[in-house]
């Protein structure tokens, strides 16, 4: 399967499209579209093919599942407990934006995931206060010019 950057995704644009509308319980394949900015067909297809999601059924998605979709798109994770952000009361995605630093993370809920980018959570879920007990921080792999260099000698 060849992986297509685009544009970076959202929740609004998502939800607009027949992929999307054709397909309950996809919370997870929403949320990786957005933390992985990679088209939402292109992601249900892989939950479907490499992770075994049936459509309209949801999927676990604990830190294994997480990392082998982060791994696929060129990204690493990190996974972090609620309390480093906020020490008293619960991290909900109503009040994530005033502890989460800028940046792109998946936020676990019981029984659903969602992202949050940049300060926004992209989700049915913003201003709500699901208790968030799962944050996992996303970052692009970034190849340095040696690596490149590197790669480019080992291939002569």
């Amino acid at each position: 399967m060849e992986i297509i950057k685009g544009n970076t995704m959202n929740f609004k644009e998502i939800r607009a499209t027949s992929e999307y509308l054709s397909d309950n319980n996809c919370c997870t394949v929403v949320a990786s579209s957005i933390a992985f900015n990679t088209p939402f067909k292109e992601m249900q297809n892989f939950f479907f093919n490499e992770m075994g999601r049936k459509r309209n059924k949801g999927i676990r998605f604990e830190t294994k599942q997480v990392e082998k979709v982060a791994k696929k798109f060129g990204y690493k994770i990190t996974l972090h407990k609620t309390r480093e952000f906020k020490n008293n009361g619960f991290l909900t995605p109503n009040n994530c934006n005033q502890y989460l630093d800028r940046g792109t993370y998946l936020l676990g809920c019981r029984g659903h995931v969602l992202a949050f980018k940049n300060g926004i959570v992209e989700d049915w879920t913003q201003g709500r206060k699901h208790y968030i007990n799962r944050i996992w921080k996303v970052e692009e792999i970034v190849k340095s010019s040696q690596n490149s260099f590197n790669d480019f000698i080992n291939s002569l």
